[in-house]
């Protein structure tokens, strides 16, 4: 193919990608930064250090991000701690995927994504294994 042609080839394949809604912009990927509204809700723990909650006698874990910046959790025992239930919440911000937290008088911060519609927390702010050891969690919206 001469230049001529491979020119021409380029400019008509851009043309239609063009015309086929092919831009610029493209939606979200894994890599893309998570914003604020995404963040938002309420929601129900799935996966935490990579079990099901019930490996760390947890029947359930929900926490809700509020837009007003903060957020509050409740978190039912089962097993040993059966019938036990705590409540918790501080404040929160997100800046560059991070989120930055207040509970209690601890501070901390948390690396933040959704993977597949699922939030990741990496650690999770609400919850340590053996009360101190930091480890992440997922999350399922709960509304």
């Amino acid at each position: 193919m001469n230049r001529g042609n491979r020119w021409l080839t380029t400019l008509l394949l851009c043309v239609s990608m063009s015309g086929c809604g092919w831009s610029k912009s493209s939606p979200p990927t894994a890599n893309s930064p998570v914003r604020l509204e995404e963040l938002l809700g309420k929601w129900r723990m799935s996966k935490v250090n990579g079990q099901l909650p019930a490996a760390m006698d947890f029947q359930s874990l929900r926490i809700d991000l509020a837009a007003d910046g903060t957020w509050t959790s409740e978190i039912k025992m089962q097993g040993a701690y059966s019938g036990i239930t705590m409540k918790g919440g501080g404040k929160w911000s997100l800046k560059e995927g991070v989120i930055h937290y207040t509970s209690g008088e601890n501070t901390g911060t948390s690396r933040v994504r959704l993977d597949l519609g699922r939030l990741v927390l990496d650690p999770d702010f609400t919850v340590r294994k053996d009360g101190t050891i930091e480890v992440p969690a997922e999350y399922e919206r709960a509304d």
